[in-house]
């Protein structure tokens, strides 16, 4: 009971920091690299995007089990450290009478006799059970492809829409085979998994457009001539004349509101 009532008056974060900020050193162990036994991934935790990712799988309520490597290269669990450094506190507190609904008392405690609480910890610490985990079949956590943006479709307005198949790349491919060369490209419809801002360069012509808040964006031919009116469509005779090998390229960057990026490429054939 002492533990919930200490729960409810400071969280375990907070005694964790307060201890961290009385001492100069660490009682923890060096850092290491978090696996989840789980799904067999592995963190780096010197990665932004393995972090990433390390926070979405804390987030999914799966069936994950998180350990972390220890200065032996054996793993430990993050989650039974932490409870039997909060349990060892609670009993420094409870032994020394200070009122647990006193967050002032408990902090000033904690301060006063950080050495001496940072001593019981390790003592904890030390009696976490360690364990041995080959980890060679282990993957890392692809964060790029939940957290970056994503080209999710294309499509050309030629006389009628013409959509873009997409590979396992993210990649699409638009093919103008089944259009005559008298038909005129209108637009191109772009559609990404979120609001984001893409550069969409042409035969070395970049504009920067926008999308909605569902992430779709249409680019005029005009716009793509630097907003020239007069310029309405562009025939599929004169886009076939201008392909190299039967195909050109277009690129797109994408840059989401996070400011994750992602580049993607539609591939324009004749056949």
């Amino acid at each position: 009971m002492t533990n919930k009532k200490l729960y409810g008056v400071l969280s375990t974060f907070v005694i964790t920091a307060i201890i961290a900020s009385s001492v100069s050193g660490s009682v923890y162990a060096a850092t290491g690299d978090i696996i989840n036994t789980g799904n067999q991934k592995k963190y780096d935790i010197t990665s932004s995007k393995d972090i990433q990712a390390l926070i979405l799988d804390l987030k999914d309520g799966g069936t994950d089990v998180f350990l972390k490597e220890g200065t032996d290269g054996k793993y430990y669990s993050p989650s039974d450290k932490l409870n039997l450094q909060s349990a060892e506190v609670a009993k420094l507190l409870k032994a020394a009478n200070v009122n647990l609904k006193d967050a002032t008392a408990i902090k000033t405690y904690i301060k006063n006799n950080a050495a001496t609480i940072v001593a019981a910890i390790k003592v904890e610490t030390d009696k976490v059970a360690t364990q041995t985990v080959d980890t060679t079949s282990y993957t890392t956590s692809t964060v790029e492809n939940l957290l970056s943006p994503i080209l999710t479709a294309v499509s050309f307005e030629i006389e009628g829409t013409v959509a873009g198949i997409k590979d396992a790349n993210g990649n699409f491919k638009v093919s103008l085979a089944n259009k005559n060369d008298t038909d005129m490209l209108s637009a191109i419809n772009l559609f990404v998994n979120e609001k984001s801002t893409m550069k969409i360069t042409v035969k070395g012509m970049t504009r920067t457009i926008t999308t909605n808040d569902s992430g779709e964006a249409t680019i005029l031919v005009s716009d793509l001539f630097g907003g020239n009116s007069q310029v309405t469509g562009i025939s599929v005779g004169t886009i076939k004349n201008e392909l190299t090998g039967d195909s050109g390229v277009i690129t797109v960057a994408i840059t989401d509101v996070a400011r994750n990026e992602k580049m993607a490429t539609i591939t324009v054939t004749s056949n």
